[in-house]
């Protein structure tokens, strides 16, 4: 992917505008939806990276609808963003629609091998039995809980960005050059925001993540030595930028959650923009101190 030329044609862009950001493992597309408030300052929100996760695309599309149909005096003091609705559609189609989906022969043999009775409905990972969300260089590779070969879950891969769809989000990153980043998992009801981060720059991470918490009531997590791999990590180690995963659903919700579970999920989420606009008046009055 061009992404120099992306971003100069972003800079050029009317709001509300689908791009095509890349391409999955199996030729899919993966979109993204960007929105030029002409800001000097970017967002970045991405969802469904994980493949049985995809009730997060449908909140994802759900926050675009509500930004549509607000009134454009709340645009006013937005960051630009960008939307991933879905990093992994591969993963995700495999979870909705099974082998089917599938229509490759190389890639049908190994999941029927990897995933026992073919049931694919818990499935996490990209169709080459990568999970995505381990395949960051943030202290890759160093959790000894994570699957040695490929899997349904857990496998970080061989070398970090190994996959196309884990390196179109981090080169997406780094040229977009945001000044936060939202990653909408599922499920827990919690919002992780930490990345071997102590002192000043630990509270100034928490400090930005406390906005979504207030929005929401989800519990702030600090998962230093929980995760390694994520994008969020990615974000906060290699960025130094503030980064969250926002866990979506209740943990009485089964995976995967459906789409007619959304309702039970999009309340929390009502002044969703009004918190992104807290939060970046914040970022801007303090990142240069870190």
């Amino acid at each position: 992917m061009d992404f120099c030329g992306l971003i100069l044609k972003l800079q050029k862009i009317r709001k509300g505008e689908v791009v095509t950001l890349g391409h999955s493992c199996l030729g899919r597309d993966i979109y993204g939806v960007f929105y030029n408030f002409k800001s000097d300052q970017n967002l970045l929100v991405s969802g469904a990276i994980h493949a049985r996760e995809h009730i997060t695309s449908d909140l994802i599309m759900w926050l675009i609808d509500c930004l549509e149909n607000s009134d454009t005096k709340a645009w006013l003091n937005l960051p630009n963003i960008m939307f991933i609705p879905c990093v992994n559609p591969d993963g995700m189609e495999l979870v909705n629609r099974g082998l089917d989906s599938v229509k490759n022969a190389k890639y049908t043999i190994k999941l029927e091998k990897m995933v026992q009775n073919c049931d694919f409905n818990v499935f996490k990972a990209n169709i080459r039995g990568v999970d995505l969300n381990n395949n960051f260089d943030a202290k890759f590779g160093t959790d000894p809980r994570y699957a040695k070969a490929p899997s349904a879950h857990g496998y970080n891969g061989v070398v970090p960005e190994s996959e196309p769809e884990s390196k179109l989000l981090a080169e997406l990153a780094r040229f977009l050059n945001p000044d936060f980043t939202i990653s909408f998992h599922s499920k827990g009801e919690e919002i992780y925001y930490n990345f071997h981060l102590d002192g000043g720059r630990k509270k100034y991470h928490q400090k930005t993540a406390e906005y979504f918490s207030k929005l929401t009531g989800y519990k702030l997590v600090d998962d230093t030595g929980v995760s390694a791999g994520g994008f969020k990590d990615y974000c906060i180690e290699k960025l130094g930028i503030p980064s969250i995963t926002i866990e979506v659903g209740s943990d009485d919700l089964a995976h995967p959650i459906l789409s007619d579970k959304l309702n039970t999920i999009t309340p929390r989420f009502e002044g969703f923009y009004e918190a992104v606009n807290r939060a970046f008046l914040y970022i801007k009055k303090h990142k240069n101190k870190f």
